[in-house]
């Protein structure tokens, strides 16, 4: 596996994400296999959020990954 982008987004509460939305318009563009969080709970805004963005990524045969520290 390669990375291919490092993506931080900063802004607790932000209405616009541009990172997270151009990470999803590549995943559309079936240019990543795999995304991997630091933090499944900070990839969604809501809990709808969160279960309708895995289940589209799901369907595009992306893996998403949450980073896990012990």
């Amino acid at each position: 596996m390669q990375i291919v982008a490092k993506i931080k987004e900063v802004g607790s509460g932000a209405l616009q994400r541009p990172k997270r939305e151009e990470l999803l318009a590549a995943v559309r563009r079936r240019e990543l296999d795999a995304i991997l969080v630091w933090r499944l709970d900070r990839w969604g805004r809501s809990l709808s959020d969160l279960v309708i963005t895995l289940k589209e990524l799901a369907e595009l045969g992306i893996a998403i990954a949450a980073w896990i520290r012990k």
